[in-house]
């Protein structure tokens, strides 16, 4: 397994498809596109700030992509972002899925693809997903993020079609917005007050999932979403440094391709209807 990583900042997307469409070929002559599967995919929705103007662009898509709704922020515009993938003989061509994944089930997709055990951690595979097999595909029973912004701080869990979200912690705000994203995918109509039942499961789960910090003495924030951001891309340069220069090499494992395009929304890729952007 040899693992690129391509970080993309979305200033430059219009020379992004040119630079995907130079890779290709180069697999290709190198034997290696049969035996590659490449992710294309974000960090994070839109950003608020650096100069761009998401709403005008509108690279949320489908969301509010405008400050307090996208990066940073953990609405829907914030935390939903595009997956392209592509995978010769695996993955069928034009096939799209509904299946909800996160970044922590990135480990064991490609640990399960290459057969090794992945270290433990709270992600499923989503290599059955990949192969069609939406009968043998495991499901999270719910998702739960927390930004522990300084000044602003934000915690939400998703299960099933409800999304629940509480903002503004830093300054003592402990209202839960509810969600049911079936029917309000933007996220404005606020049903908390019609389902305190489901408010209070969500509480107690976030409760559950959340560790503190050592590191911030009373403030319960987990460091695990920092982290994890920090393991993946090291890994990925870390399969990069072991294969440049060297011999190559067409074994049996796959190789993978991920690429991150930095703040990118559903709204800036043409094939979701992006009209400023090729």
């Amino acid at each position: 397994l040899y693992m690129y990583l391509f970080y993309i900042t979305n200033i430059y997307m219009k020379k992004t498809s040119k630079i995907i469409n130079k890779t290709n070929p180069k697999l290709k002559a190198e034997n290696l596109y049969d035996n590659t599967l490449i992710i294309f995919t974000s960090d994070n929705g839109p950003t608020f700030n650096g100069g761009s103007d998401s709403p005008w662009f509108n690279s949320g898509g489908w969301f509010k992509s405008e400050y307090g709704w996208g990066k940073c922020f953990l609405h829907e515009g914030g935390i939903r972002v595009p997956a392209v993938m592509v995978w010769k003989g695996k993955i069928k061509p034009g096939s799209e899925t509904d299946h909800i994944c996160c970044f922590q089930d990135v480990m064991p997709t490609l640990a399960e693809i290459i057969s090794v055990t992945c270290p433990p951690t709270d992600g499923i595979s989503f290599l059955p997903t990949l192969l069609g097999n939406k009968a043998g595909q495991k499901e999270h029973e719910y998702l739960y993020w927390e930004y522990p912004d300084p000044k602003i701080g934000n915690k939400a869990i998703r299960m099933g079609k409800w999304k629940g979200i509480i903002t503004n912690i830093r300054q003592g705000n402990t209202e839960m917005q509810l969600y049911d994203l079936d029917a309000d995918l933007r996220e404005e109509h606020d049903v908390a007050a019609q389902h305190p039942d489901i408010v209070a499961k969500f509480r107690q789960l976030m409760e559950e999932s959340s560790t503190p910090d050592p590191n911030r003495v009373g403030l319960k924030f987990t460091t695990m979403n920092t982290a994890f951001h920090c393991i993946l891309p090291l890994a990925c340069f870390s399969g990069l440094a072991a294969h440049a220069g060297g011999p190559k090499q067409n074994t049996s494992k796959p190789n993978v391709i991920l690429i991150y395009a930095d703040d990118l929304g559903y709204g800036d890729l043409e094939c979701y209807g992006a009209k400023n952007i090729e």
